[in-house]
């Protein structure tokens, strides 16, 4: 009888030891709204909302979001210091040390901002009709194919801004002749900066896009660098990708777009 309580007694002490999960740590850009940023220090955004709905179905791991400076996290995921970052555009050639992508979590449409007053002809032809413009995006952003192209052959001149008040704010004094972004992220900024009267004179009275270049899927991108360090990661990969498929199909993520992604302001 002594032997079965120490028994029992070993059985309680190790079986929670046994059951804890496994801490998955994922970072995602903290400067992304609608799809993800920092709200009063906690993640939000549709992205952040999918992958803690996704883990509510993965009981053998738990997921810590924290929040990054984009370009920042892209250098995390090169130098294997991140397991994983969020939302990245699927580019294996530009970035070969991520590898797998997981998802997709969303499509995104990469949208042309122009400054008013820009001489363009009514139904402007990209890059024909912006040769020599200044173009303003993202520190550390791969937009598009239509996009990048004309960066690289010296078409147009790249600007490079932290988030999109700053781009909105440098097309309002025409320190660029256009910025591109995620349409919808540039309109929830544009939205945002008109509730505050401290940013409202730094932004367009009007905003519309002037041209929408491409549209893309956004990712859960894992870095293949040190990957050896975790060895529950192809377990994790394979289980998360079926639930973001299950997720898919059973039309939850868009019931979390419609609910995330709606105008507010």
């Amino acid at each position: 009888m002594r032997y079965l309580l120490l028994l029992c007694g070993w059985l309680v002490l190790i079986t929670p030891l046994m059951a804890a999960p496994q801490v998955v740590i994922i970072y995602y850009d903290e400067n992304y709204p609608p799809y993800s940023y920092q709200d009063h220090g906690q993640p939000a955004g549709l992205y952040n909302h999918i992958l803690q709905a996704a883990f509510r179905r993965l009981p053998d791991y738990r997921l810590q979001l924290r929040p990054v400076a984009w370009a920042r996290g892209l250098a995390m995921l090169q130098q294997g210091s991140a397991l994983a970052l969020i939302p990245p555009y699927r580019w294996p050639q530009e970035r070969p040390y991520i590898d797998p992508y997981v998802g997709p979590l969303g499509e995104e449409d990469v949208a042309l901002y122009c400054r008013q007053g820009l001489p363009l002809p009514g139904s402007p032809r990209w890059p024909l009709d912006f040769r020599g413009l200044q173009i303003g995006v993202n520190q550390g952003f791969l937009m598009s194919r239509s996009l990048n192209q004309p960066f690289q052959d010296g078409a147009v001149l790249r600007v490079e801004f932290r988030d999109a008040m700053e781009g909105l704010a440098a097309l309002k004094v025409g320190a660029v002749d256009c910025y591109a972004n995620d349409r919808l992220s540039v309109e929830w900024a544009w939205r945002q900066a008109k509730r505050d009267s401290s940013r409202l004179a730094r932004i367009p009275a009007d905003l519309r896009p002037t041209l929408v270049l491409d549209r893309q899927q956004a990712f859960i991108g894992f870095s293949k660098v040190n990957a050896q360090q975790y060895p529950w990661r192809p377990a994790l990969i394979r289980q998360l990708s079926q639930v973001l498929r299950q997720m898919t199909s059973q039309g939850e993520i868009r019931q979390l777009q419609e609910r995330v992604l709606q105008p507010k302001g």
